[in-house]
């Protein structure tokens, strides 16, 4: 279920089908150039993760909870 095939397609591929045959999300990661890995079987995915750069896909391969929490901000109180 690939799109294309680009060397960050090569590295993520095994992930994506683990991901696929486990899950089957609707689900497509997309990086610069428009490519990308549909992480399930569907004609249009209800989520898509735009990856940026090198790190981006690193991080999708060792999630964490930090790697995935929002900003926070600290308040103070006067």
């Amino acid at each position: 279920m690939r799109l294309s095939t680009t060397p960050l397609d090569a590295a993520l591929s095994p992930w994506a089908e683990r991901l696929r045959q486990r899950l089957n999300l609707p689900l497509l990661v997309r990086w610069s150039g428009g490519s990308g890995l549909r992480l399930g079987d569907f004609e249009q995915p209800r989520v898509v993760v735009d990856v940026r750069d090198a790190a981006g896909a690193a991080a999708l391969l060792t999630p964490r909870s930090t790697t995935w929490a929002a900003p926070t901000s600290k308040a103070t109180s006067t």
